[in-house]
């Protein structure tokens, strides 16, 4: 299935570079580093580079043709397919299917993560992070076509029965705290590069506080073993 992706917010997320660098070593704090690796819903190529630091061979899914077309300019060395899941071939089986802000967008997301089983083999993982706290949800996630925001337990909800949680835990705890405000005071359906570049700077803080657990995050990390 070929679409045109709604939002407009990736060119800004591609700023923020230690949030990027944060979830994606604590992603590769339980999966094993030099695994070949697909992610689902790759945009415009924002977490190519990070995960291609970690993975044997780095393939993005994306059903936006010219999302594909503007990541293939941006990372010639990376592998980009205009597709989705449902496209995935024995060819293309990864041991690391990822999921990065991308299972908020599918309205059935349930039958999504059944598909993504029967396209991995055993000893396989899926990372999945997703935008945490329903209470968040705001004019911003409602333009850029977001379903929900997850809890702990519904996401855990999502999971196959042939999946073990190898982790499942919220982080960015300073994210949690600014977006309660933009909520508040801003509900803008739009977000800055500026505001970005502010958020990301503090990314060291929320490493501080999540490692405590005590606090809320703004986005929950969920890791699933096939076995």
């Amino acid at each position: 299935m070929i679409y045109h992706y709604v939002g407009d917010e990736l060119n800004a997320f591609q700023h923020a570079k230690k949030w990027k660098r944060y979830w994606v070593k604590e992603l590769f704090t339980v999966v094993p580093r030099n695994l070949p690796v697909l992610e689902i819903g790759s945009g415009i190529g924002g977490n190519a580079a990070t995960l291609e630091n970690y993975c044997a061979d780095y393939t993005g899914f994306e059903p936006d043709e010219n999302l594909v077309a503007f990541a293939e300019q941006k990372h010639p060395r990376s592998k980009f397919i205009c597709g989705d899941i449902e496209n995935i071939g024995i060819s293309d089986q990864p041991r690391l299917l990822v999921y990065a802000d991308v299972l908020e967008h599918i309205e059935d997301d349930k039958h999504q993560m059944q598909t993504a089983s029967s396209a991995l083999a055993p000893d396989s993982f899926i990372g999945i992070l997703v935008p945490a706290h329903q209470e968040l949800y705001s004019k911003f996630d409602r333009e850029i076509g977001h379903f929900r925001r997850y809890s702990i337990d519904s996401l855990s909800a999502l999971v196959p029965p042939e999946f073990t949680i190898e982790f499942i835990g919220e982080l960015d705890s300073i994210g949690y705290f600014l977006a309660s405000l933009s909520k508040r005071f801003l509900n803008k359906g739009r977000i800055s590069v500026l505001q970005i570049r502010i958020w990301d700077t503090l990314i060291p803080v929320s490493k501080f506080l999540d490692s405590f657990g005590i606090f809320r995050g703004k986005s929950i990390l969920m890791i699933l073993k096939k076995h």
